[in-house]
């Protein structure tokens, strides 16, 4: 963030639990006045947030699984995936990434409790 706001770059909240948003705003706008721009909470922040609508609560959770694990495929071996401490130590080293290679599908996290709803 501090690059961001060295040189002026607007940023981009993606893909993030609400539990993380206003950590990250608050960062951005610290890391802002330290360059000389006063930003109001979420200024020059753009947030972008994801929904799926269908039928059933089962037909919406059938349609996001392969969205949800090629997500984590990517996010997991970079650091990006937003778990509890403790969540993360149920599932041990290499995280949710093994378990999805390992077949462990989306339901399978949700009834572990890895993904919030």
């Amino acid at each position: 963030m501090d690059f961001m706001a060295k040189h002026g770059i607007k940023g981009m909240i993606l893909g993030t639990h609400a539990d993380y948003v206003d950590e990250y705003m608050h960062k951005f706008q610290e890391a802002n006045r330290k360059y000389g721009r006063d930003l109001p909470l979420g200024g020059n922040l753009g947030i972008g947030l994801g929904a799926y609508l269908d039928d059933t609560v089962s037909k919406a959770e059938k349609a996001l699984e392969p969205l949800f694990e090629e997500h984590v495929k990517f996010s997991a071996p970079l650091g990006m995936l937003r778990y509890t401490d403790e969540q993360m130590a149920e599932v041990g080293p290499g995280g949710v990434a093994r378990h999805i290679a390992s077949g462990v599908n989306f339901r399978e996290l949700g009834q572990e409790g890895m993904v919030r709803r």
